[in-house]
Order: structure tokens, then sequence, then C-alpha cells
């Protein structure tokens, strides 16, 4: 090669160089924004959680409310050992907001 040649070659690279550096040449363009803006889902604090607990094969089960097929907790908690009055209340399902909510009325259940 000539002179002229690596000077040329030489030009080159450092200008390659100097656009990929600056994000020109080598970067992807970014998607424009959507039009519709998407919400986050909101995290639930614990104590906005909200379960129902009822009887479930024949034990105490706690399901998350607007999951009534799969229960998120099965207790040990024998449903026939409870007092007539809570085996009413849990064949209806009692309502409860919040975990220490939920993990009081467990634990009243199961003493």
């Amino acid at each position: 090669m000539t002179d002229k040649r690596y000077i040329a070659a030489g030009i080159f690279a450092a200008a390659l160089v100097v656009t990929l550096a600056a994000g020109g040449a080598g970067q992807a363009e970014q998607p424009a924004e959507p039009a519709i803006a998407v919400a986050e889902p909101a995290e639930e604090t614990p104590e906005e959680l909200r379960f129902i607990v009822r009887e479930h094969g024949g034990t105490v089960c706690v399901f998350r409310e607007g999951f009534d097929v799969q229960p998120a907790i099965v207790t040990e908690i024998s449903v026939e050992d409870l007092p007539a009055a809570d085996r009413a209340l849990l064949e209806a399902g009692m309502e409860v907001a919040g975990r220490e909510a939920l993990l009081r009325l467990l634990e009243d259940l199961g003493s």
C-alpha cells in the first residue's frame, strides 16, 4: 500500500471509532414510546391483602380473594374438631383483611 492509502485507512478508522463512541452508527434506534401508557399494577401492602378462610377437604384453608379454586394455604386444623358456630362461619367463608388478622384468626381456630 502506498502512503496515501495508509493515511486514508487511518482517517477512516479514526472516524469509525469516533462515530461508534458517540453512539451514532452502531447503535440501534430506540422504539418510540407507545401512544397509550400502560399502568403498572400497584403492589398490595400486607394489610391490603384480602383472604377468604373456609373449609376445603375437611380442613381450614385460606384462599386469596378472587381465587376460589386452589387454596393459598392448607392448614392442619380439622373442621370436624371445631365448634358448630365456627363450622357454620367457615361454610359461608370468613373474609379477612390483612396478614395479621389472618394469623390471629388461624391462631384462634387452631387453639
